[in-house]
Order: structure tokens, then C-alpha cells, then sequence
């Protein structure tokens, strides 16, 4: 079991250092973005945590969602 433990560790820190990564709540609710979503956004961490996903998105991709 700790042996499984340390692998999902090790996957998780691999594609977090290659990848963009970020995690909300069922309601959108953004929870934890990683340092390459950082980068590529040009975000700070405290302008999106706490925030709804949908910001993410274009203003005309989010009407056309609805």
C-alpha cells in the first residue's frame, strides 16, 4: 500500500511539472492551480483561487454555452 501511495505521488508531481493543472469545485469554484498554469496565464494565484472557472472562458464562448 505505501508503495502504491509513493507512485501516485510521483505521477502527480511528473505531470504537474510537465502539464497545467488545476482543480475546482463541482460548482466551478476554482481550488488549486499549479505554477505552469501560473506562467502560461499570466495569473497570481490569489487573482483566480476562490473564483469560478468560468472566468477562464471568452466572453462569446461562455453566451454561446448557455
Amino acid at each position: 500500500m505505501q508503495t502504491q501511495l509513493l507512485d501516485s505521488d510521483a505521477r502527480m508531481t511528473a505531470i504537474s511539472s510537465s502539464q497545467i493543472m488545476l482543480e475546482f469545485a463541482l460548482d466551478g469554484t476554482i481550488l488549486t492551480v499549479n505554477d505552469n498554469f501560473l506562467k502560461v496565464t499570466g495569473f497570481a494565484g490569489n487573482e483566480v483561487h476562490g473564483h469560478n472557472v468560468a472566468m477562464l472562458i471568452e466572453p462569446i464562448m461562455k453566451n454561446s454555452i448557455r
